[in-house]
């Protein structure tokens, strides 16, 4: 399958053409809430304009957290590429190795925005939390939805002589806290309100995307974890930050001491490939959720 890898870094805000062909190396790493996705992406042999073009010298005075430029990353197969990260680019750095030259890029999703919105309002009267989270929001400039729970809580909640100032990203942290819940950017730049500790889609049944067993993909024993579980998997593009994944191996199996799945929910993710290496998998962190009988496996 290696010559079936596909990696794709496009650019906006900057004149370099969509990279298709060239080694591309990249690290993703998502968690829930508590740090910004972020990417390290490497390409192999850009070209001496497109090299200079994303690291040429800022002037004096140039905004420290202006971005160089946007950039997106899809991977998968030939033929099913899937978006795994988009953020925006604030530093580069080209290497020459032997023969090659490698340029080494680091984004972050939403840095633009969270060190930007700045909020600055105030309501004296009782107040839902859904509707100071709402204009909370609006400051960041970016599209946002909430995971039906938190739209369930933050609707019934009301708050008095509630006053923001400051930036708004903490803003938000500080406010959702208080009510066991978290807010996240996400690889399409989308910003989303949620539960902590609970999946985004609870209603999702098993099937065959969201199970993990050695028979597609799963790679060695899972490791048990007080607070749920971590395992490696062939690369999973597909697979998002708090949603519901099932676990099928001998190891939970003889811990569990029941034929059963494991029902997990993901609350950090780290992608690893290269187009032309050994690096193509995906490593889960998995908070518990329920047990569940059964499996599409069987």
């Amino acid at each position: 399958m290696l010559f079936k890898r596909k990696a794709t870094v496009s650019f906006e805000n900057i004149n370099i053409n969509p990279i298709t062909d060239l080694r591309v190396l990249f690290e993703v790493d998502k968690d829930d809430g508590f740090q910004l996705n972020h990417a390290v992406i490497k390409i192999y042999n850009l070209s001496p304009d497109a090299r200079f073009e994303i690291s040429k010298p800022f002037p004096i005075g140039y905004p420290l957290f202006e971005p160089i430029a946007k950039v997106f990353l899809s991977v998968g197969y030939e033929g099913d590429e899937v978006r795994l990260i988009s953020g925006e680019l604030l530093s580069a750095t080209n290497l020459k190795d032997g023969v090659d030259w490698i340029t080494t890029i680091e984004i972050w999703s939403g840095i633009e925005a969270i060190t930007k919105g700045i909020a600055n309002f105030s309501f004296a009267k009782p107040t839902k939390a859904i509707t100071i989270i709402d204009r909370l929001l609006k400051t960041l400039s970016i599209d946002f939805k909430y995971t039906d729970d938190a739209t369930d809580l933050l609707s019934n909640l009301k708050v008095v002589d509630f006053t923001a100032s400051g930036l708004t990203f903490r803003q938000i942290s500080l406010f959702l806290n208080r009510y066991g819940a978290s807010f996240t950017i996400e690889e399409d730049g989308q910003g989303l309100v949620y539960i902590d500790d609970r999946p985004r889609n609870p209603q999702e049944g098993q099937n065959s995307q969201n199970t993990f067993s050695p028979d597609n993909g799963l790679i060695g024993s899972p490791e048990i974890t007080r607070t749920g579980i971590q395992f490696r998997a062939l690369l999973r593009p597909r697979t998002r930050l708090l949603e519901r994944i099932f676990v099928k191996s001998k190891t939970l199996f003889e811990t569990l001491n029941s034929e059963q799945v494991s029902d997990y929910h993901v609350i950090s993710i780290k992608h690893k490939g290269d187009t032309r290496g050994e690096d193509w998998f995906t490593e889960i962190e998995g908070g518990y959720s329920n047990i569940v009988v059964g499996s599409y496996l069987e």
